[in-house]
């Protein structure tokens, strides 16, 4: 994974949100998964068109694809999965998918990924399909963090 240049002014406040969801949640993360999950959100809010995402043939795709092609596909799979379970939790049901498609379908992108990965973050990818209804509650908790702060 390539490394991001971000400024700490532009890095802070993101932090400083999922800190406070932590702390609202009753947890402490491990340092690579909460700079995962704020580089999500900051990808998140550059990235808007999402919504159309059909995330089962995206997952079914990234399957039979090789190499980058491949990880690149199931990361955006897992980490668009993982918002939607998040921030999004009712897309679900308009959808007419059951309430834990999305939490099934990311824990599945990230387990695939954490067997082939070779970038160093296995165990990164690993963690987040172990633990992906648990940050999807943490993710959940920004969302009343940042309302409170407005």
């Amino acid at each position: 994974m390539g490394t991001i240049l971000t400024s700490p002014k532009e890095v802070a406040p993101w932090y400083a949100l999922v800190n406070d969801a932590q702390y609202q949640v009753g947890c402490q993360l491990p340092e690579d998964i909460e700079s995962y999950l704020v580089f999500l959100l900051m990808r998140y809010t550059r990235k808007r068109e999402m919504a159309g995402d059909v995330l089962s043939i995206g997952f079914m795709e990234a399957l039979r694809s090789r190499g980058l092609e491949r990880k690149n596909a199931l990361k955006d799979v897992g980490d668009t999965c993982l918002l939607y379970a998040g921030l999004f939790p009712k897309r679900a049901r308009r959808l007419r998918v059951p309430d834990d498609y999305f939490a099934n379908l990311g824990r599945g992108a990230y387990h695939v990924l954490s067997s082939f990965a070779e970038d160093g973050f296995q165990n990164v990818y690993a963690d987040l399909s172990g633990e992906f209804v648990f940050l999807s509650r943490i993710l959940a908790a920004t969302r009343t963090v940042e309302k409170s702060l407005q």
